[in-house]
């Protein structure tokens, strides 16, 4: 899927989980920031496919394989690989509350061990986890291609998902989803900041049924993007064909206003 949905994605589990807690505007802006972090972050292994990367980390780490090469195979720094784990979530967690901990230790007058810190900044690890998981999920939804899924499991060298039930790029319906949740979730702090009014419950309810959504979206689409020929014939035809099923869910209009907006931007979206 798109680096957008997936920080889209990243942005909605943390506006959701600081409803859930308290805390200053500044500690919710860090829980907001971590969920795109994590939303964003699994992708960094697709540097194998910049155009300078065997001249530079090719030559650095001694490597044997092109970039292109390294990018479609299964090795554990390929796209698909270490980083799309849950292992990967946690270590890089745990690398995010080092960081605050010891910039924490630079700047505050009052000293903490890592511990007391780990506690004050829960909810910002479990923001960044959740939106580096939605982004494992996501990508499990997408064509198998040359790896079979996400080796999720790392170390172990299995790999899930690759159901093809969405292509790489192109859901329009699932963006809009997780937007109009961003923007509720808005909605919500502004008139809980306002009213003073307890709207956890609300939420939540309004996060699992965006979830359902997608889920149900993802489900309907009756159609099998998977493909063993990866030539180009084939990969524009299934590209046609999810902009096709796009248009014909959200109408013409409104689909040809994302699709100005998606041709406006630099990503693929």
């Amino acid at each position: 899927m798109d680096i957008l949905t997936h920080i889209a994605a990243g942005i909605a589990i943390g506006t959701t989980i600081t409803i859930c807690t308290k805390g200053s505007a500044l500690k919710k802006i860090g829980i907001v920031l971590a969920g795109a972090l994590g939303g964003a972050l699994p992708d960094t292994d697709a540097v194998s496919m910049w155009s300078k990367f065997d001249v530079t980390f090719g030559k650095l780490f001694g490597l044997q394989h092109t970039g292109c090469e390294i990018y479609s195979a299964k090795f554990w720094y390929s796209h698909h690989g270490f980083m799309h784990s849950l292992l990967a979530s946690v270590v890089f967690g745990f690398i995010l509350l080092l960081i605050a901990y010891l910039l924490q230790q630079r700047f505050r007058k009052q000293k903490s061990s890592f511990c007391q810190s780990f506690k004050r900044n829960i909810y910002i690890f479990l923001s960044f986890i959740s939106g580096f998981i939605a982004h494992l999920l996501c990508d499990m939804l997408t064509p198998a291609a040359t790896w079979g899924g996400v080796n999720l499991f790392y170390p172990l060298n299995t790999y899930t998902g690759g159901w093809g039930k969405i292509w790489w790029w192109n859901n329009y319906d699932v963006f809009l989803i997780i937007n109009t949740l961003i923007t509720t979730n808005i909605l919500i702090l502004f008139i809980s900041q306002l009213t003073k009014a307890k709207l956890k419950i609300f939420s939540i309810t309004v996060f699992v049924l965006a979830f359902a959504f997608i889920v149900i979206q993802v489900n309907t689409r009756k159609f099998d993007f998977n493909h063993t020929c990866s030539s180009a014939q084939v990969y524009q035809k299934y590209e046609a064909k999810s902009k096709e099923i796009q248009e014909n869910i959200l109408g013409k209009k409104l689909y040809n206003s994302i699709k100005q907006f998606d041709n406006s931007v630099s990503l693929n979206f």
